[in-house]
């Protein structure tokens, strides 16, 4: 039986450039972006800079997290899921995100 499932694309409300700022990885807003977001988006790490890549592009959850599974060589969703949360979880108190609805598609096979 074929079931379909439908994500949403997760993407960055406002265009950005990730530049390096006194030796730290920061995503500076750009155009509109600079206008209505005040401030910068401090990037920690390597896997923060990937997935901010990632959602400057857009993308769905599951192929995000799969992404980042392939990207750092980790064995289950178990070990990445959570990290990817927890950096979409900031961003979005933030109001950094926007989701469209219905836009990625996956088929899953029970």
């Amino acid at each position: 039986k074929k079931r379909m499932t439908i994500y949403p694309l997760l993407k960055l409300k406002y265009p950005f450039q990730i530049v390096q700022i006194a030796g730290q990885t920061q995503a500076v807003p750009v155009k509109q972006g600079s206008v209505a977001f005040h401030g910068v988006v401090s990037l920690g790490n390597d896997s923060a800079v990937f997935m901010f890549q990632k959602l400057m592009e857009g993308i769905t959850l599951p192929d995000l997290i799969m992404e980042c599974m392939k990207r750092y060589e980790a064995s289950t969703v178990d070990e990445v899921g959570p990290i990817v949360i927890r950096f979409l979880d900031k961003l979005k108190a933030s109001n950094l995100i926007v989701a469209y609805p219905a836009r990625g598609v996956r088929d899953d096979r029970e």
